[in-house]
């Protein structure tokens, strides 16, 4: 009796009455058996009730159960097909454990895994049965730790829950009862990695890959740590080598179009889902085929599928996401919109659609709508660091300064080593004209992150506080160590031809037309430096600016004026009427297209361009020259 009273105390019993006091039903028998450890007896009760009723899930639960305690992890699996596990978190609970005891104990930590996802703690452990043919009293049972196995879904919840230091000590301490067990080393390893503290996470995740290579979910772990790194190249031989042994694995797929989104192998991403969705057709596979299409640039062909998806899927979220993202890369921002308040209404708890919405009404300006999706997604997500840097930009759009000051100290204390929330910061000062307050926090974004975009950042706050000496010197001590900074070069250049250092600024031009030939900016105004003692030399770069550019109005005055200068007086004159088509609002294109006419010969034309002129508010220096220009007119005429 020993054992019966074992089993009754950790196995379960009864909520309400049981066969003593109600009339027995089939599976009340099979429950007396199975209380009464009668484990033969309670097995064939319960393959003979299941036979006849094949969708009583929780009937087929407690069969696996008394076929774990009789150590048959095997008949298992065949009780609880895979179909059914996807469906219930207790069965695939069930089924993972089986697995476990079976020694497939990849497979079987997966459905572990995948059970603490989809299923509160009480769900797995807690069986409750009704008979399906009568009014039969409520039993539940409690599944302890011969059926489940606590030590691992223990850990499991904790970090489903976010309890990551609890976590930590709990595997830690399972980790010294079996120290070989990649599992445990597997635990530990996304728990750190959950805790940002990824030096000890790849130790741990490198370890349980050494006792067991082919183990997918440190793998997928390794690819996390290398995605937070910045190392996209080792992210995605780790999710190959998931692919490598399951070939549709769905976080291995989303990780690599994560990655082609991020400019990493999107050719080969897309070649190995194109296969994927030839093979099975799974929703889930055409949404990251779509994703996949998108970051290849094959934006038609993108739609396509998602059209297809959302018509033949329209309430499942994945094919909601996906075509919206088309419609979004295709230039429909309004029917994204619509697309996206359906997901939104069928799925109110997701961060991402919330998060997609916004993004899609910034687009058509509907900036309070945005607003609204993005206080949605924070109030279900409070530290998503996404949601809040756009909800900071969206702030500022509306010109909200103290929402937007606020928020981004927010970023600082969720991210205190990212520059993003000093960025933002430093943003919210420059709008408000407070340039050295902004030149203050830039200066620390720059500290945590020393790029070119942060010293551009510091440089223009400097420059707006009156400073250029100072703003010139950030620039020149980036170039120090990192000379091939096209982008900081063109701004020392442009910087130094603004205070009229006009030979310094060439030689800046000539340097960056060394890194990037193509550059406009600098062809353009290095032909500009070049008008007064080499015209030609002009000449020469403001063509090739013309040629990257031809519908820049303000590119076409370039040649036309060099073309001028260098008294080629019948094409300038062209040059600079198809400058004045694009861009006759600028005075001085119209001012340099009646020079050329004047000097051509063309008196009549010239001072037909010169009168427009005459009522233009213009720039002092403008004013001189266009009314000297008028009284030779005159005099000609």
């Amino acid at each position: 009796m020993t054992y019966q009273l074992i089993l009754s105390t950790l196995l379960g019993l009864l909520l309400a009455t049981t066969a003593q006091s109600s009339p027995a039903s089939a599976l009340d028998d099979c429950v007396e058996h199975y209380i009464d450890a009668e484990l033969d007896r309670a097995s064939e009760c319960l393959e003979t009730y299941s036979s006849k009723h094949p969708e009583h899930t929780a009937a087929r639960n407690l069969w696996a159960a008394v076929q774990l305690l009789q150590h048959q992890p095997l008949r298992v699996t065949t009780t609880l097909p895979e179909a059914l596990a996807l469906d219930n978190p207790q069965t695939a609970a069930l089924r993972g454990t089986a697995l476990l005891h079976s020694g497939a104990d990849l497979e079987g930590f997966e459905w572990l895994q995948y059970a603490v996802a989809a299923g509160e703690p009480e769900q797995l452990y807690r069986l409750v049965l009704t008979d399906v043919q009568a009014d039969a009293p409520l039993i539940i049972i409690d599944l302890r730790d011969e059926v489940l196995p606590t030590d691992l879904l223990k850990p499991l919840w904790l970090l489903q829950e976010k309890s990551f230091g609890q976590a930590i000590a709990l595997i830690a301490g399972q980790l010294e009862q079996h120290p070989e067990s990649p599992l445990y080393l597997y635990l530990l390893g996304r728990a750190y990695s959950e805790q940002r503290d990824y030096r000890y996470a790849y130790t741990a995740l490198s370890r349980a890959l050494e006792r067991q290579p082919q183990l997918l979910s440190a793998h997928l772990g390794m690819a996390g740590i290398a995605l937070a790194t910045g190392d996209l190249d080792v992210a995605s031989e780790h999710y190959f080598n998931v692919l490598r042994v399951r070939d549709n694995h769905i976080d291995a797929l989303n990780g690599l179009v994560q990655i082609a989104q991020y400019g990493g192998q999107t050719t080969l991403v897309r070649e190995w889902l194109e296969h994927a969705w030839q093979r099975n057709g799974e929703v889930q596979i055409g949404s990251l085929l779509v994703q996949a299409r998108l970051a290849d640039d094959a934006t038609d062909s993108a739609l396509a599928l998602s059209t297809h998806l959302y018509e033949h899927y329209p309430e499942q979220p994945q094919s909601l996401y996906s075509h919206s993202l088309a419609l979004l890369a295709n230039e429909s921002p309004a029917a994204a919109i619509d697309t996206l308040q359906t997901l939104t209404h069928l799925h109110p708890d997701s961060v991402e659609a919330w998060k997609l919405l916004a993004s899609a009404q910034i687009q058509t300006t509907e900036l309070e709508g945005a607003i609204a999706a993005l206080n949605q997604a924070v109030s279900l997500e409070p530290e998503h660091l996404a949601v809040r840097v756009i909800r900071a930009e969206v702030y500022l759009l509306i010109e909200q300064f103290e929402s937007a000051l606020a928020e981004a100290q927010e970023i600082q204390r969720l991210a205190p080593e990212k520059a993003v929330g000093y960025k933002l910061e430093g943003d919210a000062y420059i709008q408000q004209g407070d340039y050295a307050a902004a030149a203050e926090v830039y200066s620390i974004a720059f500290e945590y992150e020393p790029n070119a975009e942060t010293v551009l950042l510091l440089n223009s706050a400097h420059w707006l506080n009156g400073d250029p000496i100072q703003a010139m010197s950030v620039l020149r001590r980036w170039l120090a160590i990192a000379p091939e900074e096209t982008a900081v070069r063109l701004q020392l250049a442009m910087q130094l031809q603004q205070i009229g250092d006009a030979n310094n600024a060439q030689e800046e031009y000539e340097q960056v037309l060394e890194l990037a030939p193509q550059n406009l900016i600098a062809l353009n105004n290095l032909a500009w430096l070049y008008l007064d003692h080499d015209p030609q030399r002009s000449v020469e770069l403001a063509q090739q600016a013309l040629e990257l550019a031809p519908e820049r109005g303000e590119v076409a005055d370039t040649l036309g004026w060099a073309l001028v200068k260098s008294e080629q007086l019948d094409r300038a004159v062209t040059v600079l009427q198809q400058a004045v088509a694009t861009a006759g609002h600028i005075p001085r294109i119209r001012y340099h297209l009646a020079v050329a006419q004047y000097q051509s010969g063309d008196v009549e034309s010239a001072r037909g361009v010169l009168t427009t002129l005459l009522d233009e508010p213009l720039p002092a220096n403008l004013r001189q020259d266009v009314d000297q220009l008028l009284a030779q007119v005159e005099r000609a005429h």
